[in-house]
């Protein structure tokens, strides 16, 4: 699910969400990154320019995707 946080009102709202399943030769983490590139444009278009994302989104194959859609990501490493 991706959401957006308003830290003015210390909320967070939903901007969409997708329910993974498996496809084959696909790693999940390969889902997660396309779902994350298809809402880029609207993240954005709202003006944010960060990501944030736990520690299991550390890595290659997610931060590779997301880069080149101009958002940066903060998260943490294990």
């Amino acid at each position: 699910m991706n959401s957006i946080t308003d830290l003015k009102s210390n909320t967070a709202y939903t901007l969409d969400s997708l329910q993974a399943i498996d496809e084959g030769d696909r790693s999940r983490i390969e889902l997660y990154a396309d779902h994350a590139v298809k809402v880029a444009v609207a993240i954005l278009a709202l003006g944010m320019k960060y990501l944030a994302a736990d520690a299991y989104y550390s890595k290659v194959k997610f931060v590779s995707a997301i880069i080149p859609t101009g958002l940066s990501i903060v998260g943490s490493c294990e």
